[in-house]
């Protein structure tokens, strides 16, 4: 194999390379493979032992994983918030035995399973009083569910570890322990600790959604220190009578306080996209935010449609589609200058993401334009109801009869999203005269029925 200098652009491209082959590299596991990599780990290149690192993971093999840790524990993995699916407890809980140094503990905690059994529980509890071991530990028995350790983690948050106390206080929100209530509140209200745990300690006591926990923020909003912090929690506690409380304030403060505040609330721990907290009772926020978004200048209106991207629900719903039907108007500013984003573009994203039929049809011309990423065109359209989109797409075939082009483009995405009912009308077109439709046509039938099927009379075969 070729060698690069360390560092160099060279160097980055390959690692990059096979960093994007990781949907293949598991299938290529052989003994040859496995033999090569292992050498890489001990290669004075620091470039190709880095390779060898992601290489040992994207090949899914415990072997060259655990000799990878070994060799180098501080090494950061490719980051997965939910576990390694593939990385087996059994397995798992026999690396973790056999490592007798923390800090390969350490990344043994980083490199979790996504399968916890009774045994690595039992392992993660005895973590716990262990000071490089702890944060992770409270991690993953926050995201477990481990109701044994709730005991522990209200100890936790007296440790002098700051990575500690902010774990402990993260694990005992998901696990809405309302034994740390008190224990959450002096964090709060404790000026000396760090902003980011008292933040996280504020939506934490949100989290546990009990009465007691609401009546304990509210309580706080009245003491200007923490006002922030408690409206913070009080939109996680999500009740419509706590999201009454920040509204009220909201009518005090003003439409940008409350904008900070959702992002503060929705955005500061973190989220996939797409997925949404719906126990939020958002109406009134959206109506609010509505109304503030309207007479906001154009480059802030883009705080307020972020403020409400990870919620969703009828309000916010109807919140997005006015701003998309402004498309095309003098009320649709832009929200960037260098790209031209409009505001109608995030509003059509958001409720694309929500799979709100609304927006179908722009989503499916979307599809149909030649952006020159045939690779991806589409799906966008996997997000909504399949009938919706196979009776936009079926409109589409009957305006097309001009465009042979367009009349192929809307015959593979039936091809993706029809039914056996679409399968009819696709054949008509198998006999077209012009070939580009003709194999389209093909195509799609065998998208239907057969999609691992080489079409036959295919135009584009040789010979």
């Amino acid at each position: 194999m070729k060698s690069f200098a360390p560092g160099s652009m060279e160097s980055y491209h390959l690692h990059e390379r096979i960093v994007l082959m990781r949907g293949d590299l598991a299938y290529m596991t052989t003994p040859g493979i496995e033999g090569l990599v292992q050498s890489w780990l001990t290669s004075d290149d620091v470039d190709l032992r880095g390779m060898a690192h992601r290489l040992a993971e994207l090949l899914q093999s415990i072997a060259l994983v655990s000799e990878a840790k070994r060799r180098d524990p501080t090494w950061d993995e490719l980051p997965s918030r939910e576990g390694y699916a593939w990385v087996d407890p059994d397995s798992w809980l026999k690396c973790w035995h056999s490592a007798e140094d923390v800090a390969v503990r350490r990344s043994w905690l980083r490199f979790f399973t996504a399968t916890p059994t009774v045994e690595i529980e039992d392992v993660l509890l005895r973590c716990l009083p262990v000071p490089g071991l702890a944060p992770q530990a409270a991690r993953h028995l926050g995201r477990i569910g481990s109701q044994r350790a709730r005991r522990q983690l209200r100890a936790l948050l007296k440790s002098e570890h700051e990575g500690a106390r902010w774990e402990a206080v993260r694990a005992l929100g998901r696990l809405k322990d309302s034994g740390s209530i008190d224990d959450l509140l002096k964090i709060i209200v404790r000026t000396t600790e760090k902003a980011h745990v008292r933040q996280f300690a504020a939506i934490a006591l949100g989290l546990i959604q009990t009465p007691e926990a609401e009546r304990a923020l509210a309580a706080l909003l009245d003491d200007s220190r923490v006002a922030e912090l408690a409206a913070t929690g009080l939109l996680r506690h999500g009740s419509p009578s706590a999201t009454a409380h920040v509204l009220g304030e909201a009518e005090r403060r003003g439409g940008e306080w409350l904008v900070e505040t959702c992002q503060h609330a929705f955005s500061f721990h973190g989220r996939w996209r797409r997925q949404y907290y719906t126990e939020v009772a958002a109406d009134d926020l959206a109506r609010f935010l509505g109304n503030y978004e309207s007479e906001c200048p154009g480059p802030k209106r883009r705080d307020v449609l972020h403020a409400l991207e990870a919620l969703d629900g009828p309000g916010v719903r109807e919140f997005f589609r006015g701003v998309a039907s402004r498309r095309g108007t003098s009320g649709d500013p832009v929200l960037r200058t260098d790209s031209g984003l409009l505001a109608s573009d995030v509003a059509l994203r958001e409720l694309c993401d929500r799979g709100d039929d609304s927006v179908v049809e722009h989503f499916v011309a979307e599809a149909l334009k030649d952006h020159g990423h045939g690779w991806y065109v589409g799906d966008d359209l996997y997000q909504f109801s399949a009938s919706t989109v196979r009776r936009e797409l079926t409109k589409a075939l009957s305006t097309s009869a001009l465009d042979p082009t367009h009349i192929a483009r809307v015959l593979r995405l039936l091809g993706a999203h029809g039914g056996a009912g679409e399968e009819e009308i696709i054949k008509r077109y198998i006999g077209h005269p012009v070939p580009e439709v003709a194999d389209a046509a093909r195509e799609a039938v065998l998208y239907l029925s057969d999609p691992l099927r080489m079409p036959e009379g295919w135009s584009l075969l040789p010979g």
